[in-house]
């Protein structure tokens, strides 16, 4: 989509996105009763989704249901809050926020990774127009889904923790997955190597909890830029990020109960503590033992030993609307792969190859991580080898990535049937198959988790390049 029809400056938190979506046809509204246990999700996935969710399934609109009510010993209870999914569910909708061209997204969070714009603090803001300090009962006070039925329970899947290095004070944001265990507590299943994990770590060789809010619904800017990861995020404040992509700060302020910050203009926020010490099987309370949820690559997830977060206070706006994700499906592809794109021309760039490496596409079929197709233009046979180190320069940025496609600038990487063009018809395994084996996923796992990498050559070796062009055609 190249041409929009709103100025960036008018989306400023859930509410505004919600309104620019719903003027340019982005939106469908759910009257009829929903229940959050299993239903709800299963409605969205009518509507929308993408792989790899199973098919059938398709990209579809922003879904608002607007009547969710719990089921209690067959007593219907509604909630009287709407609940929204799949706010970043296309790249097209994103393109909307960012006042650019859908092909120019990248390039846009790479401009605003390179001119950042800090966040503002301000003293009243509409995430703390309602405080719930007492009485804490998560699953009957907000609309949390249990996404399918190999979940281990209640589900937060958009709630962007924010949580401050006890140490240096630098600011992280991030999502993990988040299960209700009990009214007042959560698991937060947190990598090793997370930088927010580094900064819990601090507060329990201290003995003490880590203070975090979890936001949940939010502007787009600041969760795109929550995808932002290492190496590239390290020292990087990603709120900055989000106000570049703004054009303006984004607001924060004093969490009420913890010594934290909130995104002011969130519609819900949960102030919590990470218990120093203490961990938990994420199935604990579930009736499926062994499971987590549907993961990113399209696979139930395994339950794994969590953090435990109390949670101490829900704030939130007048009438709050509640933000979910379902995962796996293109709005998770979209928040992972933008920023991972970005990322990879970053590094690139960096690296010398502005002139080679002329675009990226994090494919959907890897959940926004898993697999790369890089578009090259050669100038020379030199370029038969550099293109090459340029792959593995994509596989050091992204470090959970396991395979990247090269092609020529004349096959559209966003395209499924021009990259298997290109594979079958330019590349030789013999000759084109580089395999990378004994690879860690993520420095710090077990190192007995070892995987194999690939990078696919699939372009034509610079001698051949009269011989193997695509046909020209008069098209006007």
């Amino acid at each position: 989509m190249d041409n929009c029809i709103f100025e960036k400056k008018e989306i400023s938190d859930l509410r505004s996105t919600l309104a620019v979506a719903e003027a340019n046809g982005e939106l469908i509204r759910i009257k009829k009763p929903v229940n959050v246990k299993l239903e709800l999700v299963g409605e969205y996935l009518k509507h929308a989704g993408g792989t790899p969710v199973p098919q059938p399934t398709k990209i579809g609109p922003i879904v608002l249901f607007e009547n969710v009510f719990r089921a209690v010993n067959s007593q219907v209870i509604p909630y009287g809050m709407p609940v929204v999914a799949g706010v970043l569910g296309s790249r097209r909708r994103v393109a909307l926020y960012f006042n650019t061209p859908e092909k120019n997204l990248a390039l846009k969070m790479l401009e605003a990774i390179r001119n950042p714009i800090p966040p503002i603090y301000v003293r009243d803001a509409p995430c703390q127009e309602v405080v719930i300090d007492r009485n804490i009962d998560l699953t009957a006070q907000l609309p949390i889904p249990t996404m399918s039925y190999d979940c281990a329970g209640p589900t937060i899947t958009m709630g962007l923790i924010l949580g401050i290095d006890p140490e240096t004070g630098q600011r992280d944001v991030t999502f993990h997955r988040m299960f209700v265990i009990a009214p007042d507590t959560l698991t937060a299943l947190m990598g090793p190597i997370r930088h927010i994990k580094q900064m819990q770590l601090k507060a329990e060789a201290k003995g003490e909890p880590f203070p975090i809010s979890i936001n949940i619904g939010i502007d787009p800017f600041s969760a795109i830029s929550a995808g932002i990861s290492s190496p590239t995020g390290t020292g990087l404040d990603e709120l900055a990020v989000a106000g570049a992509l703004k054009g303006s700060p984004i607001e924060l302020v004093k969490c009420k109960t913890i010594n934290c910050e909130a995104i002011a203009n969130a519609e819900i926020v949960l102030e919590a503590e990470i218990q120093p010490n203490v961990k938990i099987m994420e199935d604990t309370v579930s009736e499926k033992k062994g499971w987590s949820m549907p993961e990113m690559a399209g696979y139930v997830g395994r339950a794994a030993l969590a953090q435990v977060v109390k949670v101490k206070a829900i704030t939130c706006r007048m009438k709050p609307i509640y933000q979910t994700l379902v995962t796996p499906g293109e709005e998770h592809n979209v928040i992972m792969g933008i920023p991972g794109e970005a990322e990879i021309l970053n590094a690139a760039w960096k690296a010398g190859y502005r002139d080679l490496l002329t675009d990226v596409h994090l494919l959907p079929a890897g959940g926004g991580k898993l697999i790369a197709a890089l578009q090259v233009r050669k100038r020379s046979t030199d370029d038969d080898l550099e293109v090459r180190n340029l792959a593995l320069i994509a596989l050091a940025t992204r470090l959970e990535m396991r395979y990247v496609i090269i092609v020529d600038e004349d096959v559209d990487i966003r395209d499924p049937m021009d990259l298997w063009w290109a594979f079958t018809t330019r590349f030789n395994p013999k000759e084109d198959l580089i395999v990378i084996d004994q690879c860690k996923v993520w420095p710090g796992l077990a190192e007995h988790i070892r995987i194999t990498k690939a990078i696919l050559d699939c372009t034509v070796p610079w001698d051949k390049k009269e011989e193997m062009r695509r046909p020209r055609w008069k098209r006007d």
